[in-house]
C-alpha cells in the first residue's frame, strides 16, 4: 500500500517533482521534458544544438527523409520510411548512389575561462579573462545501409525525376536514452539522427532527421542492496564522546525507473546520549562531462523523504549507557558489533516497520557511463543528531532506467518527426539494392575534438564484417569489449556452437576478466549468472575468486545468486563462508540454508 501522505511530503520537498494534473504516459512526460529543456537553454547553447542536430528536412532540399514512426522511439524498434530524392536537371543520372545512416553519439561542450596576458600601451603587464568553448563527440552507434550503389544499381535515373526509396533500420536493443543537459554555458547531450546521403555525378546532397530514443526497460532481475551497518562515534564539538549510533538499510531493487517508487527500509540502534532530530533519505544526481582536458559538473537532490523516529532512535539515558558499558567491561557483551547485534539490526531492516517511499522524477537523467558523459545516482541516508554533533550517513548507489510500464505515446504531446513537405508530382518508387534494410553496425569509436562532425565515408564499408577468425578467450574479450551490451553479446555467443567450448572451459580468473568488461556494476551479477550457467563445473572456488573482485556493496547479492549454482556447495561451503564478513555471513544464513536443502547439505554451525 502506497503511503499517500508520505508521497505528498516527498513531493513538496523535491526540487524536480511537479504533480501532474492529468494522467500521462512516460512517453508524454519525456516529450514535454525535452521541450521544456530546449526552451530553458541559453541562447548560445540553443543555437549550437539547433544548428547542429535539429535541422530536420527542408522542402527546398533535393533529398528528404520521411519516417513512419513517432520521433519518440524505444530502443530495439524497427524504423521504416522512404527517402525522397529529386535528381537536378543536368545531373549525371546514370551513376547515383544512396546511403542511410543511423548515428547515435555523445556530444559535449564546456565553457571555460582563458587568461590572456598582454602589455598595455604604457608597457605594463596586464591580464584579461575570456570565455572559450571546448567541443568533443564520440560515436555510441553507427549503422550504415547502402541503399543504392553507384556501381551495381540497375535503376535508370532521369534528370529532373522524383524518386522514393523505401528503407528499414533496426535500432540496437541496448542504446541509452536520448539526453539533453546543460550548465554554465555548456551542455552534454546524447543525440540520435537518421542521415541520408546521395553520391554521384553532381548530385551530392545530405539530409538529417533527429530522433528521440528511449532505452529499453531492463529485463534482468532486481539488484538489491542490504547495506552493511555503519557504527558512528557521536562526538559533541569533535571531542566529547556521547556514545555510538548504528544504522543499516535495505533497498529491494536499486534499479528503478523514472516515475516509479523506490522503497527503502532502515534499522537503527542508538546507544548514545544524543537524540536523533530526523533521518532523511535523499536521492541525488551527478552529471559530469569532459572535453579535451576540461570538465563540467552538476549535482542535484532530486527527491527526499523522512523516516519515522522510533524508540530505538531515541537517546539513551545515563543509566542505560552505564549498563551498556558495564556489560562490556564484564564480558557479558562484546565490544563492537556482535552477531546478535547484527541479527537484531537485520530483523529491524527486514520487517518493514520503518520504510520510506521515494518517487523518482520522470525527467531525471538515466544512469549512464560513457567516454565523455557520466551520469550517477545515489541514495543518502543521514541521521541528524543536532548542532555540533556527528551525523551518521550511508550512501547507496542507484541506477535510474526506463520504467517497465511506459504507456503509449499521446499524439497531442509527442512531437511528430520533421518529415519533408510532400514533393509535388508523381514519385517513382525504387527498391533498394539491399532490400531497404541490413547494413553494418559499429559501436563506440574514438573521441573527436572540435565542432566538426565525425566523418566516415558512407560508401566505404569495413572489409572485416564477419565473425572472429579464432575462438579463444582473448578473442571473446575483444568481442564483448566492442559490443553495446556484454550480456546481450554473451547470450549471442552461448547460442553459437563455435563459442561453447570456450565458454564451458572458463576458469575463475577468466570469469573475473569478463565481469570487468561490464561498465555498470548493476549489470555484473546477471552477467556472472549467465556465464556460470555454461561453465562445465562452477565450484565454490569460482565464487570466492569473484567475491574478491567485485565492489563490497555487491558481495551479498553475488553470494545469494551464485551459491545455488555451485556444484560442490555441500562439500565446500566453508570456502565461501570463510571469505565473508560477519555481516555478510549473518545476512546470507537463510540463503545458505535454502541452497543446501536443495542439494542435501547442512549449513555450517
Amino acid at each position: 500500500m502506497i503511503d499517500r501522505k508520505s508521497l505528498k511530503t516527498q513531493e513538496s520537498r523535491s526540487s524536480i517533482i511537479t504533480k501532474p494534473t492529468t494522467k500521462a504516459s512516460y512517453f508524454d512526460k519525456i516529450a514535454i521534458s525535452f521541450k521544456n529543456h530546449q526552451d530553458s537553454l541559453t541562447s548560445f547553447t540553443r543555437y549550437n544544438i539547433i544548428s547542429r542536430y535539429l535541422m530536420g528536412n527542408s522542402s527546398s532540399n533535393s533529398l528528404h527523409i520521411n519516417l513512419n514512426e513517432s520521433s519518440l522511439i524505444v530502443a530495439g524498434s524497427i524504423l521504416s520510411g522512404t527517402i525522397s530524392a529529386v535528381v537536378p536537371p543536368g545531373g549525371n543520372a546514370s551513376s547515383i548512389g544512396l546511403s542511410l545512416y543511423l548515428i547515435g553519439k555523445e556530444d559535449v561542450c564546456i565553457r571555460y575561462n582563458h587568461t590572456i596576458r598582454y602589455t598595455d600601451s604604457d608597457g605594463n603587464s596586464q591580464t584579461r579573462t575570456e570565455h572559450k568553448y571546448s567541443y568533443s563527440k564520440r560515436d555510441i552507434v553507427r549503422t550504415v545501409i547502402p541503399l543504392l550503389s553507384t556501381e551495381s544499381s540497375s535503376v535508370e535515373f532521369q534528370a529532373g525525376g522524383q524518386y522514393a526509396v523505401p528503407f528499414q533500420v533496426q535500432i540496437p536493443d541496448n542504446v541509452p536514452s536520448s539526453m539533453m543537459h546543460g550548465a554554465d554555458g555548456g551542455h552534454c547531450n546524447i543525440v540520435y539522427k537518421l542521415k541520408a546521403e546521395a553520391k554521384g555525378g553532381m548530385f551530392n546532397p545530405k539530409q538529417e532527421l533527429p530522433l528521440t530514443i528511449v532505452a529499453k526497460p531492463p529485463s534482468s532481475s532486481p539488484v538489491p542492496n542490504l547495506v552493511t551497518p555503519v557504527s558512528t562515534d557521536i562526538k559533541l564539538c569533535c571531542c566529547i564522546h556521547k556514545g555510538t549510533i548504528t544504522i543499516a538499510a535495505n533497498v529491494d531493487d536499486t534499479r528503478v525507473g523514472g516515475g516509479e517508487i523506490l522503497s527503502v527500509d532502515i534499522g537503527c540502534k542508538n546507544e548514545a546520549s544524543a537524540d536523533l532530530k530526523n533521518v532523511i533519505a535523499t536521492i541525488k544526481q551527478e552529471v559530469r562531462w569532459s572535453s579535451h582536458g576540461h570538465s563540467s559538473y552538476t549535482h542535484q537532490a532530486i527527491t527526499q523523504n523522512n523516516f519515522s523516529l522510533t524508540d530505538e532512535m531515541r537517546a539513551r539515558s545515563k543509566s542505560q549507557l552505564r549498563q551498556i558499558n558495564s556489560d562490556m567491561d564484564s564480558g557479558m557483551r562484546s565490544r563492537g558489533m556482535s552477531d546478535d547485534m547484527y541479527r537484531e539490526i537485520l530483523a529491524a531492516v527486514r520487517d518493514g516497520s520503518n520504510k520510506v517511499r521515494l518517487l523518482i522524477p520522470f525527467n531525471a537523467c538515466s544512469t549512464y557511463q560513457g567516454s565523455l558523459i557520466v551520469v550517477q545516482h545515489y541514495l543518502t541516508i543521514e541521521a541528524n543528531t543536532g548542532f555540533g554533533s556527528t551525523n551518521p550517513k550511508i550512501r547507496i548507489p542507484l541506477q535510474i532506467v526506463t520504467p517497465e510500464d511506459q504507456g503509449s505515446p499521446d499524439a497531442s504531446t509527442t512531437p511528430s518527426p520533421a518529415n519533408a513537405t510532400p514533393l509535388s508530382g508523381d514519385l517513382t518508387t525504387i527498391q533498394a539494392d539491399t532490400g531497404g534494410g541490413g547494413g553494418f553496425t559499429s559501436y563506440g569509436g574514438d573521441v573527436v575534438d572540435g565542432e566538426g562532425e565525425i566523418t566516415i565515408d558512407s560508401f566505404d564499408l569495413p572489409t572485416n564484417i564477419g565473425g572472429p577468425t579464432e575462438y579463444s578467450l582473448p578473442s571473446l574479450l575483444r568481442e564483448i569489449k566492442g559490443s553495446m551490451s556484454v550480456q546481450s553479446k554473451l547470450e549471442e555467443m552461448i547460442r553459437d556452437d563455435e563459442w561453447k567450448p570456450v565458454l564451458s572451459a572458463l576458469q575463475p580468473q577468466d570469469v573475473v576478466a569478463i565481469i570487468k568488461q561490464v561498465t555498470l556494476e548493476f549489470d555484473q551479477a546477471d552477467v556472472t549468472i549467465l556465464v556460470a550457467s555454461v561453465v562445465d563445473n562452477f565450484t565454490c572456488a569460482y565464487t570466492v575468486t569473484i567475491l574478491r573482485s567485485v565492489s563490497d556493496w555487491m558481495r551479498i547479492q553475488f553470494v545469494q545468486k551464485l551459491i545455488s549454482v555451485c556444484t560442490d556447495l555441500r562439500e565446500n561451503q566453508s570456502l565461501i563462508v570463510n571469505e565473508l564478513s560477519d555481516w555478510e555471513r549473518v545476512s546470507t544464513e537463510l540463503d545458505f540454508a535454502d541452497a543446501l536443502k536443495d542439494c542435501g547439505g547442512v549449513p555450517l554451525p
